[in-house]
């Protein structure tokens, strides 16, 4: 998932994400998406493995509001380029 959304969050995706998505570019609703999407992951993955500090109120706070803002991004994009994200996101891609 990381890779998908570090290759979709980019003016002009590369070529091997280019030939499977059949375009050279996503929405900038879906690049937004993907950039949260990522700093969402890498956040859950630091309060899974790394002994991080506690997390506060207002730290959840605005991770909430992170997460509707990434929801409403997607909600935006066509449903035919949320359904490519997703399946690039489900499967592993060589880049």
């Amino acid at each position: 998932m990381k890779d998908v959304c570090e290759a979709i969050n980019k003016r002009e995706m590369g070529s091997a994400y280019q030939r499977l998505l059949g375009r050279r570019t996503v929405s900038v609703t879906m690049r937004q998406f993907a950039g949260i999407f990522y700093e969402l992951q890498r956040e859950r993955h630091l309060a899974d493995y790394e002994s991080a500090p506690a997390v506060t109120l207002s730290d959840a706070v605005d991770i909430i509001r992170q997460a509707q803002l990434a929801i409403s991004a997607f909600e935006a994009a066509a449903p035919e380029e949320q359904a490519d994200v997703l399946a690039l996101m489900m499967v592993k891609t060589r880049s």
